[in-house]
Parts: structure tokens; C-alpha cells; sequence
């Protein structure tokens, strides 16, 4: 291999490749898209010729690049034309941030906000319309909580999207109401989706924009390939012929492997894997969610929650229809990552992933289980009888208050914490 000589050549007296516990002195030789070799200088120096460009970066650190395995893509670049309300303390800061947010933007029709987290409110104010109209009535405001499954919205975007007194709940989610039965402006999980129908109404340019903006930020990073999973805001945001555009036309500097709904349209499934198999943009799997959040109590326990006796919380989709689309998709070969929190949600999601062992034969199908953070003791020592991929997120693991985590799920499940 030493005959061949590189086109590039990066040396450093701080490279790490994750084989040592410390970075430590020497070069990469890379020909073409390829690294030929990493080692010593000594060693990488047969590989230098007289075309090799030689890049020394002195004691700046060297390191492979970080795979995100769990990513919403163009949530998260929406996130980055919207205001992040995780440092407020209070309702009335949030509100206030989102006055002055509302300034720099006077062309947007909706305001859109990320992040906002009562746990961590220094006074015991709940999130309600009349906070946000009292500053801003008469633009629509939505609001993402930090966990993204419910939204805090003003009465203009209720308005606007048709929320109103005798709205239905509908079957996953709720829209919040008071002890009098009326509207508080907080909707949880497919209950957001009406005002997210007209939040969301991004035109084509700006779409390309936020992700040719997101795309600097991840090279920015080191983020050099990311897996980009399905959530319900897909149905507004998700563009995979924008993706698609930008792969052909070499725009894509980070390598996105899409996996798309778990809706038991498997003909559409074949379809998509077939389609997107380039070297940046592939088919990876099929998503789907099994339950939703602690904090938003809908989270799918096998007993009730600690600070609401009357609910277990109950799976987003009914579970013989859940089943038997994992047992068709894992027939086809496909590979399925399911979003699970409680723990009735991740048996019910490796109670599924059994059947389709049962019936279709067990195959390295690489089969995962995202979030995972309320488990049961007997649960956890079938993953690896299934052959099931635990899949965390540390941000997960400190995003909400401890205390009012705690207090939502009680002792005895905090022990069985992740």
C-alpha cells in the first residue's frame, strides 16, 4: 500500500482514532475519499509523494467524526430560525422572550419557540394562552416543550387552526384543559398536529435555506453522518426530494440515512429503500412511536403514575395493529426502530419484535428500541435474547427536572431510571 502515494496527508501531535484512551502524535494518509493509513509520522511518510498535499496541525485535535443516531433533521433546522426559551425561569420570561424575539421577525406570520421547560421554573405558574396573549395577540404563537411531543400555543393559533371549546380530544393526546373543562393553549401529541398544519407551512426556498444552514452547523460539529427519524411533524416538515436535490447536486457534507414511518404502507417502504442508496443519502428503516413522555403523562406504564392515580397512559397505537405491521416489515427484511419511554411501551415494542422472531425466523436485523428510560427488571435481559439494539440518549437522561421526573413516576420506578 506504501507504493501508493496519498493525495492528502493530515498530521498532528494530537490525533485520536478511539483505539487509545489519549491522542496521541502522528499522521493520516488519505488517497481519494479512503484513509490509506494512520500512524506515526515515521510511518505515514512512505506514503507522501511529490503531488501529496501535507497538512500539519501542530497540537490541534484530530478525531473521526461524530454519527448522530438519533436526529430529527429538518425540526432541528427549523430549531435554528426559532427562538430557544430552555434558559427562562417562569411563564411571564418566557413570554417576555418571545415579545422580543417577536421584533426581529416582523415578516414571519408565526412565531415559533423551542425548548420551554416548566420543570424548571422558579415559580409554580402553569403555561396558559393568556400568558402569551397578554404580549402578543395578534400573531400565532406555537411553542415546542424541550421533549417536542407537546406545544404551548396562543389563542390567535388556535384560532387560526380551529381549535375550539368542543374540539374531541383525539385518540393519542390531549388538548389541556382547566378545572372548569376550558382550553389552557397546551396540546399533547396528535393534538398538536392541527396548528402545526398551519404553523408549518414553510415555503420551498425557506425549507432549503434552514437545512443548507443546518448542514454548516453539523460540518461545523464534526458531525459527519446522522440518522434522521421519523416524528409526527414529518407530515409538515419532511422533504426527501430536497434531500435528494442537495445529494445530487454535492451539498450534502454530511451523510443522512432517513428512516420514514412505520405505517404499514410497505409497498411505499420498498419504494423509498430502493430509491435513496447513494453514498449520502440512504434508506436505513422504518420508525414508529410506541408511546409518548413522562412529563407529558403520556408515557405507557404497566402501573399508574405516582402524581395521577387514574392513568397508566396508553399506546399511541393499538397493539395487534402495531405487531402485526413489525411482523410484515420484518418479513420484507426491513429493520425497525421503535420510540418506547415507559415500560409497558418497551414490552409491548420487544413483544413485537418476539412475534416477528416467532413467525418470520430470527436474522440479524438489527431491530432497536430508542429512549428506553423506565424499564422493567424482567424486560431487560430480552434485548439480548432478541437481538435488540439499546438505544439512549444522554440528553435525555438530564433534559427534564429530576425532581418533578421523580415525583411523575415514584421511587420504587426511579430505581429502574436510565
Amino acid at each position: 500500500m506504501a507504493n501508493k502515494k496519498a493525495d492528502i496527508v493530515l498530521s498532528s501531535d494530537a490525533i485520536f482514532t478511539g483505539l487509545t484512551h489519549e491522542p496521541t502524535s502522528g499522521a493520516i494518509a488519505i488517497l481519494g475519499d479512503k484513509i490509506m493509513s494512520v500512524g506515526s509520522k515515521a510511518e505515514i511518510d512512505p506514503f507522501i509523494g511529490s503531488g501529496t498535499k501535507v497538512f500539519n496541525y501542530g497540537n490541534q485535535l484530530i478525531m473521526p467524526g461524530f454519527h448522530d443516531f438519533h436526529l430529527h433533521i429538518m425540526f432541528s433546522a427549523l430549531s435554528l430560525n426559532s427562538i430557544n426559551l430552555f434558559e427562562a425561569r417562569s411563564a411571564q420570561e418566557v413570554a417576555e422572550k418571545v415579545l422580543e424575539f417577536s421584533k426581529d421577525c416582523p415578516e414571519e406570520e408565526w412565531i415559533i419557540g423551542m425548548q420551554w421547560d416548566a420543570g424548571y421554573w422558579h415559580d409554580k405558574q402553569e403555561p396558559h394562552y393568556k400568558i402569551l396573549d397578554a404580549v402578543i395577540p395578534d400573531r400565532p404563537v406555537v411553542l415546542f416543550h424541550a421533549e417536542g411531543h407537546y406545544t404551548w400555543v396562543n389563542s390567535k393559533a388556535m384560532d387560526l387552526a380551529g381549535v375550539t371549546e368542543d374540539i374531541r380530544d383525539p385518540d393519542f393526546g390531549r388538548y389541556e384543559r382547566d378545572k372548569n373543562g376550558l382550553l389552557t393553549g397546551i396540546l399533547y401529541e396528535e393534538a398538536q398536529q392541527i396548528v402545526l398544519k398551519e404553523a408549518l407551512r414553510l415555503t420551498q426556498n425557506k425549507k432549503e435555506t434552514i437545512l443548507k444552514e443546518f448542514l454548516r452547523l453539523l460540518s461545523q460539529y464534526g458531525i459527519t453522518s446522522v440518522n434522521d427519524l421519523f416524528a409526527p411533524i414529518d407530515d409538515f416538515l419532511q422533504d426527501y426530494d430536497l434531500f435528494e436535490k442537495l445529494d445530487k447536486q454535492g451539498g450534502l457534507t454530511t451523510r443522512f440515512h432517513i428512516t420514514p414511518e412505520l405505517d404499514g404502507n410497505l409497498d411505499k417502504a420498498q419504494i423509498l429503500r430502493n430509491k435513496y442508496e447513494s453514498k449520502k443519502l440512504q434508506f436505513s428503516g422504518l420508525k414508529q412511536f410506541v408511546d409518548g413522555t413522562v412529563t407529558g403523562h403520556t408515557a405507557y406504564f404497566l402501573k399508574p403514575y405516582s402524581d395521577q392515580v387514574d392513568i397508566c397512559g396508553h399506546p399511541a397505537l393499538d397493539p395487534e395493529v402495531l405487531i402485526d405491521r413489525v411482523v410484515k416489515a420484518d418479513e420484507l427484511g426491513f429493520r425497525i426502530r421503535f420510540h418506547a419511554i415507559g415500560d409497558a411501551a418497551i414490552r409491548l415494542a420487544l413483544d413485537a419484535f418476539e412475534e416477528a422472531v416467532r413467525k418470520n425466523g430470527k436474522r440479524d436485523s438489527r431491530h432497536t428500541i430508542e429512549h428506553i428510560e423506565v424499564i422493567d427488571q424482567d424486560d431487560i435481559e430480552r434485548f439480548s435474547k432478541l437481538g435488540v439494539i439499546v438505544s439512549m440518549q444522554p440528553d435525555h437522561m438530564a433534559a427534564s427536572s429530576r425532581e418533578v421526573y421523580s415525583s411523575i413516576i415514584g421511587p420504587e420506578r426511579e430505581k429502574m431510571f436510565s
